[in-house]
């Protein structure tokens, strides 16, 4: 066999392999993606039924507290309304501040896989052509 035909050959090979090991890696980051995601989400499923709970506690005692607000202000001789008002619309700030901040904290992104896919990028720009 002539070396040129024997060399092309190992160059398509080698490129098969290649495409192989990087179909190969595409499929271990999918699966380690789906195992981080499944774990955030059974964490999630152990804590909810607390988070829940506490939550209704939480909400009834805060009636509880606004309302007392609003009778407090309405013993200043502030109107039953205005008192109302005040209160509701100091809840509500209260309320949006603690939602935008909540919102900054929440990852659910897979951290760890996305890393791995921009490191596996990297080496595969430096290895293929």
């Amino acid at each position: 066999m002539h070396p040129r035909i024997a060399s092309r050959r190992g160059v398509v090979g080698l490129a098969t392999d290649a495409m192989s090991a990087v179909t190969r890696l595409i499929e271990t980051e999918v699966a380690l993606a789906k195992a981080e995601i499944g774990e955030k989400i059974d964490g999630l499923k152990a804590s909810l039924p607390m988070l829940i709970g506490g939550a209704v506690f939480l909400i009834a005692a805060l009636f509880l507290l606004l309302q007392t607000m609003v009778f407090a202000l309405a013993a200043a001789d502030v109107p039953g309304h205005w008192a109302a008002l005040i209160v509701a619309g100091g809840a509500a700030a209260v309320g949006i501040s603690l939602i935008a901040a909540g919102r900054k904290r929440l990852d659910v992104t897979p951290s760890r896989t996305l890393s791995e896919l921009s490191r596996d990028a990297r080496v595969a720009k430096e290895h293929l052509p």
